[in-house]
């Protein structure tokens, strides 16, 4: 078999493995909406416009169009039918504009989507650390940078994958193709920092609990404060719980993406992209709405230090991440918790 026969059955190939993966993504991310729609429509929707609540409908809805309009797209047609006889010249403008603007939808599509998820993420830690400046400031610098080189790399790569696009050239094939590899891995320059910004999260949210559950100056392990504590509060528990996992999750996927986007000229990266954009999705929806969920229903969230069960009765007033107003004051055996009440500020 001829190498350019070999790579157009490879990139066949792919291409249905490409819609294969879309398919699943979609209905992946279709079945988790439906599954927590009420919950939206009652914290969510019901809720009063903010900053928040839209980021929450981009982060959400984004990608389900997305995957729906790159699985449902149609191969080219031309626009002008009622022309008697355009001319081939006419056509093949006509058509190589089509795909160029469909990369470039796709490039700042899926980088706006990264934006906004990033800005919840940014929320999540500061909340965590109750509202710390220095954190707020440190993540959104990490954030702007990692932006900034995802859009050089993806906004390069897109632009050149678009000059060697075409319209699908075989009956029942769909979309735009491109022979396009990335010759300098500029590539990297966007999944790399991808990679590590989510990471870095999910090491901030593990030392926030880890300083949560564990009295000051304390030497006890990670895993044996964790054992030793008898009460967390739930806030708590789902801003660790949620940052974890979404964070450990969403570091999965990219590392996983940067290996494919240069293994074996990325040929293999498109089945890869629609779990990206999935879990990205995910993750930054549930993180505004896990939290009013269960915020709904709870008072001001705390921070829960072990003093031992031969606690003297000694308190510890901690910085609050407060929903709404009503004090909390609850001991256990072997855990105090104090609630501030100096702050009112409301989380996303």
């Amino acid at each position: 078999m001829s190498n350019p026969l070999q790579l157009l059955v490879t990139g066949l190939t792919v291409f249905r493995d490409t819609r294969y993966s879309r398919a699943a993504a979609l209905t992946f991310l279709t079945c988790d909406i439906l599954s927590n729609f009420s919950d939206e429509v009652k914290h969510i929707w019901k809720a009063r416009w903010t900053l928040s609540k839209a980021m929450y409908i981009f982060a959400r809805y984004y990608v389900l169009f997305y995957l729906s309009f790159t699985l449902a797209g149609k191969k080219y047609r031309s626009v002008h039918r009622n022309l008697p006889d355009p001319t081939p010249q006419w056509r093949i403008i006509k058509m190589y504009f089509s795909c160029k603007g469909y990369y470039y939808y796709l490039t700042l599509g899926n980088l706006a989507h990264t934006a906004v998820v990033d800005t919840i993420f940014v929320l999540r830690i500061h909340a965590l650390w109750a509202q710390n400046r220095k954190i707020l400031i440190f993540f959104s610098l990490l954030c702007i940078a990692e932006i900034g080189l995802e859009f050089f790399g993806t906004f390069w790569s897109g632009r050149e994958a678009s000059t060697h696009a075409m319209p699908a050239f075989l009956p029942g094939l769909q979309g735009c193709w491109t022979n396009f590899a990335d010759p300098k891995s500029l590539g990297l320059i966007a999944w790399i920092p991808c990679s590590i910004v989510p990471f870095l999260f999910f090491v901030g949210t593990m030392i926030k609990f880890r300083e949560s559950i564990t009295f000051p100056g304390s030497r006890q392990s990670f895993f044996q404060a964790i054992r030793d504590t008898r009460q967390i509060s739930p806030l708590l528990l789902v801003f660790v719980r949620d940052g974890a996992f979404f964070f450990f999750l969403t570091t999965l996927i990219t590392i996983i993406c940067t290996f494919l986007s240069e293994y074996q000229k990325s040929i293999y990266f498109g089945p890869s992209f629609p779990w990206f954009a999935s879990v990205y999705s995910v993750a930054g929806s549930h993180m505004v709405l896990n939290l009013r969920r269960e915020g709904a229903g709870s008072g001001r969230p705390t921070q829960v230090y072990n003093v031992g069960a031969s606690g003297t009765g000694n308190t510890i007033k901690l910085d609050p991440m407060s929903f709404k107003k009503g004090p909390t004051h609850s001991s256990y055996d072997s855990t105090v918790i104090m609630v501030s009440q100096s702050h009112e500020r409301t989380l996303v």
